[in-house]
């Protein structure tokens, strides 16, 4: 039997086929004792076998199945923490104010600042893959470049994000409560730690709504199963992410003139 689900979906499955029918098998033996006394205990064998995986090793650890999502969240996560009280501070000491004066307007700032933490992600994520597939032994079936490129598009959309938490917030305590209410849901709920497919109905629909979600499938099949951009799960997820990414920059200019 060939299993190209989730991990800890396949383990459960294994599971559930191997103590069903053991089970079913020895209410069958006792049942028939009777008439079979020569019965082969044998027969009480599991005729399910599984096979190596398509993808992956049968022998992988958890570690190895989270490793991509938590790549995702580290991206998305520091991100936000880097920019959320951007526009706080500025707004804070006048900077934004002189800016203003000086006939600078909204697309200007918040492209300059794009561009600025531009370069800080591209150092941040290379050292975070570097660290996470030659530090910490984390194989990858995948391009290491795939890899890398998606963790840049999961920090500019996470840098969005912050951007426009900042600009909708008016103290630091404040884009600093809702950046932690936004962070750890989408830790939890985007597929990282357990599989979408095992959340409750209600639970998986928030989860498609999150910016990581698609990312998190993306980086998993990149890493563990070797696929490229000509699979469907891959694309979708890079094709989310900038999404998500312009759909928070503009949302980031509107907050933005909206104070102003």
């Amino acid at each position: 039997m060939w299993l190209m689900l989730d991990e800890q979906i396949t383990v459960v499955l294994m599971e559930k086929f191997q103590v069903g029918f053991e089970e079913f098998s020895k209410e069958a033996m006792i049942a028939f004792k009777t008439f079979m006394p020569n019965a082969n205990p044998n027969a009480a064998a599991s005729p399910v076998q599984f096979e190596p995986p398509i993808y992956g090793h049968a022998s992988s650890k958890f570690t190895y199945y989270v490793a991509p999502g938590i790549i995702v969240s580290i991206s998305f996560g520091m991100a936000i923490a880097l920019t959320a009280i951007t526009f706080v501070i500025e707004r804070k000491e006048g900077l934004l104010d002189r800016s203003w004066v000086a006939g600078v307007n909204v697309v200007e700032v918040v492209l300059s600042h794009a561009i600025t933490q531009l370069f800080i992600i591209i150092v941040q994520m290379a050292l975070l893959v570097i660290v996470t597939l030659y530090a910490f032994k984390i194989p990858c079936e995948g391009n290491v470049m795939y890899v890398l490129l998606l963790a840049i598009l999961q920090g500019l959309t996470g840098m969005s994000c912050g951007l426009l938490i900042s600009a909708v917030c008016d103290t630091e305590l404040a884009a600093v409560q809702v950046a932690m209410g936004l962070f750890y849901p989408t830790l939890v709920l985007s597929g990282i730690i357990w599989p979408v497919e095992a959340m409750p109905l209600w639970l998986r629909d928030i989860s498609y709504g999150l910016p990581t979600m698609y990312a998190a499938k993306s980086m998993r099949s990149i890493m563990g199963r070797g696929w490229g951009l000509d699979w469907q799960v891959v694309w979708t997820g890079y094709l989310i992410t900038i999404g998500w990414f312009l759909l928070l920059l503009f949302l980031s200019a509107v907050g933005l003139k909206r104070q102003k």
